[in-house]
Parts: C-alpha cells; structure tokens; sequence
C-alpha cells in the first residue's frame, strides 16, 4: 500500500485551484465532448453504464470532439482518498512512517472533492 500511495503521490498535479487532482484521467462511467477552441468539456454519461455514448449531438461532427481522457474523475479521487486513509491508519497501528503519514495527511487535505451525482 506504501509503494501505491507513494506513485499516487508523484501522480497528482496541483490544478488552477490548488487542489491535488489526477492527470490524466478517465472515468469509466463518462465520456466528455468539447467545442474547439472553448477548452471546455461537458460529461455525458452513457446510457446504462454501456460505455457507448449516444448517437446524435455527441458524435464528433467537426465542431465538436469526443473523448474519455479528463481531469480528476470521481472513480480516481475516490480510490486516492480510501487508500490515503488505509495508508494513514495502517501507519498508526504499525507506529511507523510518522512523516510519511503526515505528507499523506496533508496531500489528502488539498485533494479536490468529488462532485455529488445526484
């Protein structure tokens, strides 16, 4: 567990904002259109966990782009905060790595929030 919080650690990029986030990333649930010249992505979820997105409006027509490569998807910043927290834990019982535990600790504290898909 040390050696993957310790690759997750060399993996995370500070973003505009000055949250830890992954990069890049994929979601497995999304795929992302954009318009060119915008920069901006819009998820779309496909239809039943399918992985095919929807014919139609998402389909590259020369104005837009698809893709699935993104920034600090929800199933990355998810697995990053569970095993933070493992690492973090299994440190105290084992009564080792004091610093290392702190430099998870503060790493998870700037980590982005997930957004809330309700």
């Amino acid at each position: 567990m040390k050696g993957a919080a310790q690759f997750t650690l060399d993996w995370l990029q500070t973003d505009a904002q000055g949250h830890l986030v992954t990069m890049p990333s994929t979601s497995p649930e999304n795929d992302y259109y954009w318009s060119r010249g915008t920069g901006a992505a819009v998820a779309v979820t496909s239809p039943a966990g399918s992985g095919d997105v929807p014919s139609g409006d998402y389909q590259q027509d020369g104005q837009r782009k698809q893709g699935s490569v993104t920034v600090a998807s929800t199933m990355d910043m998810e697995i990053i905060k569970d095993l933070f927290a493992n690492v973090i834990a299994a440190s105290r019982v084992l009564n080792t790595d004091e610093r290392f535990r702190q430099e998870l600790a503060d790493a998870a504290a700037k980590t982005a929030a997930v957004a809330d898909w309700r």
